[in-house]
């Protein structure tokens, strides 16, 4: 009876290749970069214009939503409507949420959180320099939010104490709006949920750049005036 050959190079060679074919997907997968329109339009999606029925139906011709998973949920304050899905990414464990929110019948807000598979360097690139910076600090570490209402976007990532600040880290999440809506979304905790609008510009810091995180963008916190 001959011994049985190993297959251990056989299974090695599987792994690699899943790999590499998983990174060659992941190449092709930027949610937020898919879009026919410029930022912070997606896919006809216009931040406080487009409608909910018009967006059902955009939503419904996007071939990487899992139409499965769109659900209606229900909050309270100006945004109360929530409409939430997941991307078909296409990558194993590398998950992408949509959440859209409503005032009244009209869009609120997109917002993209998960594996984006984006860069700081290339939302910065693609929506200019941030003008302010906020950080703070959550159940799953320091929160680092970059703003730029005038574009009517943020976009932000969670970073450790200390950290170098490159245009290589990567973001985790991304909020879309109408610049003319960014106080409310503020007070209504739909952007920076940390208090009032007020109370944001009291504690956000103008962005300078990359660079060591605590040196650039310290800890701030809203004082009473």
């Amino acid at each position: 009876m001959s011994a049985k050959r190993p297959i251990y190079p056989q299974v090695f060679l599987l792994i690699v290749s899943l790999f590499l074919i998983g990174c060659a997907v992941r190449d092709e997968q930027a949610t937020l970069l898919e879009t026919n329109c410029a930022l912070p339009c997606w896919n006809g999606i216009v931040p406080g214009e487009t409608s909910k029925e018009d967006v059902l139906k955009i939503i419904a011709t996007l071939e990487n939503v899992d139409k499965k998973s769109i659900r209606e949920v229900e909050f309270g304050g100006a945004y109360a409507e929530r409409l939430m899905f997941n991307m078909n990414t296409g990558v194993l464990f590398r998950p992408q949420y949509v959440t859209l929110s409503f005032k009244g019948n009209r869009v609120g807000s997109i917002g993209f959180w998960g594996d984006l598979n984006l860069t700081l360097g290339q939302m910065v690139e693609l929506t200019g320099q941030p003008e302010w910076v906020d950080r703070w600090w959550d159940r799953v570490g320091y929160e680092f939010e970059l703003l730029n209402p005038k574009q009517g976007v943020t976009f932000g990532m969670i970073v450790e104490e200390g950290q170098e600040i490159t245009e290589k880290d990567r973001i985790t999440g991304v909020e879309l709006f109408s610049p003319d809506e960014f106080q409310l979304l503020v007070d209504s905790h739909m952007i920076a949920p940390r208090g009032s609008f007020v109370e944001l510009m009291r504690k956000v810091t103008p962005w300078t750049g990359y660079g060591n995180i605590d040196e650039k963008y310290p800890m701030r916190f809203p004082s009473a005036e």
